[in-house]
């Protein structure tokens, strides 16, 4: 029975490489018709390049624009329409908005700006385009929020300076009501304890003033402005279309194809002859 199997199994194959060399014309016509029409779309399809950039996102106590928020941003029609505009680029804002993708990168303030674009010089016009006005546009959120800080340690430093006033005025007033004698020593003393129990109140207030102002400054120190790490950078090869992957997958395509048109073929032959 085993050695029956084997016959047949070796009878089967026999015939499958049979069909094969009969119709290896219509295989290699298939394969070959396969590979040149994909090679031939590929030289023809526009070629699409990519342009990156690295931009450092605003810190100011925290991200002036949530990395979740940045894409939208870059996207958005209030945003791409007046750089299309300015700069007279011949795009639709809704072609744009799809060649651009943001890339986080963990850890860190930076992200990545990526633009796939037909051409190359196009790619990094573009590229640059979106980055100087996203640059510009963050600046204008720093420089208001460093304004409002700056403003806010402005007065911090002013009531610091009053209170310290009011502490030196006190303080001589003390002095002064300490050197007073006479019939009026009584309500001396009242006022005298008066002002010692106002001190404290200011040195309160002037420590708190104080920390408010050394916390402020230590924002500013902390403070990241909007910046370009790495220029705008062009692929050297068009990104798309993959011309060796596609005739690849083409030429694998074509031979499935063509062995497929072989067998189907000589079944139809077959199958007439036996009608």
């Amino acid at each position: 029975m085993i050695k029956k199997d084997q016959t047949e199994t070796g009878i089967q194959l026999r015939d499958y490489l049979e069909v094969i060399v009969k119709r290896k014309m219509v295989i290699l016509t298939v394969f070959f018709a396969s590979v040149l029409t994909t090679t031939l779309i590929c030289f023809l399809s526009p070629k699409i390049y990519k342009a990156t950039a690295t931009i450092q996102n605003g810190f100011l106590e925290e991200p002036l624009i949530k990395k979740t928020e940045i894409e939208n941003i870059l996207k958005s029609h209030d945003f791409l329409s007046p750089i299309i505009g300015k700069l007279n680029l011949k795009i639709d804002p809704l072609q744009l908005k799809k060649a651009i993708k943001v890339i986080d990168i963990k850890d860190t303030d930076y992200f990545i700006i990526e633009l796939e674009i037909v051409g190359k010089d196009n790619a990094m016009h573009y590229c640059e385009a979106i980055v100087n006005s996203y640059l510009n546009f963050g600046k204008a959120i720093y420089d208001q929020r460093l304004k409002l800080i700056n403003e806010e340690v402005k007065i911090s430093r002013e009531q610091i300076n009053s209170i310290q006033a009011d502490i030196t005025r006190t303080n001589k007033l003390i002095t002064e009501l300490s050197l007073a004698k006479g019939a009026a020593s009584e309500r001396v003393s009242t006022a005298l304890g008066l002002l010692q129990n106002t001190l404290p109140s200011y040195q309160n207030n002037l420590n708190t003033l104080i920390n408010q102002k050394d916390e402020l400054k230590l924002l500013l120190a902390k403070a990241k402005e909007f910046k370009l790490i790495d220029p705008s950078a062009i692929s050297r090869f068009p990104i798309k279309p993959n011309k060796r992957l596609n005739i690849s997958m083409a030429g694998v395509l074509g031979l499935i194809f063509g062995f497929l048109l072989a067998f189907f073929i000589e079944y139809w032959e077959k199958t007439n002859k036996t009608a």
